[in-house]
């Protein structure tokens, strides 16, 4: 058994609770727009914002992997539905998503993950994929990482192989080197396993399997993986 090289993380809901700052990134987004787009005001309506949301999604099938290209697409159309020129909306949609995305990623840390990343560094090399627009960059381990791929960087989202592979070619490796660790079956452990490398689902909410492709092991916190890491090691 090849020995493990690489340890890529899936980051949300993996690293972080992706809830509270989604939800605060939005807030403050839409604080810029109401006081610097006054007419959108009627638009950020939950139930219609959702609904138009759903047209630009549907009208745009392209921007599926790409949520920061999808997000500002619909920030420049919110702005030109409520009236403003194209020139005005650009420049709104810029400013929206600047605030979005820094917010977006002042994330508080599952407590298992400082301590774990850290003593990780010291043996592996790290790096992050997410299907996600999380900057890991932007976060307080962003020193312990050494790459970071997005789906919007490699056009595909997981369970495809793309972001495994973008991982693999940056560090020169071969997959059974590779382990990843995530918390869903599909998208990180089944990914994992079709390219050949190794995974541990992180399961912190005791939830049943429901993938075909089992992991090399469970943990319900970062802080077994030390244990983990030693029974796949064998």
């Amino acid at each position: 058994m090849a020995a493990i090289k690489v340890i890529t993380f899936d980051l949300d809901d993996t690293l972080w609770d992706v809830g509270p700052p989604l939800i605060r990134a939005e807030k403050k987004q839409n604080v810029w727009l109401k006081v610097n787009r006054p007419k959108v005001i009627s638009i950020l309506d939950k139930q219609v914002l959702l609904e138009f949301k759903k047209d630009i999604w549907d009208r745009h099938p392209e921007l599926q992997y790409n949520v920061s290209k999808m997000r500002f697409k619909v920030l420049f159309e919110l702005q030109r539905e409520a009236g403003y020129s194209s020139e005005v909306a650009l420049a709104g949609a810029e400013n929206a998503f600047k605030i979005f995305l820094k917010h977006r990623c002042l994330v508080d840390l599952y407590t298992d993950v400082l301590e774990t990343i850290s003593a990780l560094h010291a043996d592996f090399i790290l790096g992050a994929l997410t299907n996600g627009n999380a900057d890991i960059f932007l976060t307080p381990i962003a020193k312990y990482f050494s790459f970071a791929y997005r789906a919007e960087d490699v056009g595909a989202s997981k369970p495809s192989p793309e972001l495994f592979e973008a991982a693999k070619a940056h560090t020169g490796i071969i997959f059974k080197e590779l382990l990843h660790i995530g918390d869903d079956p599909i998208g990180d452990i089944a990914g994992a396993k079709e390219v050949g490398a190794r995974a541990i689902w992180l399961n912190r909410k005791e939830r049943d399997w429901i993938g075909e492709l089992g992991p090399d092991e469970e943990i319900r916190s970062l802080y077994e993986l030390p244990s983990a890491l030693s029974k796949i090691s064998k």
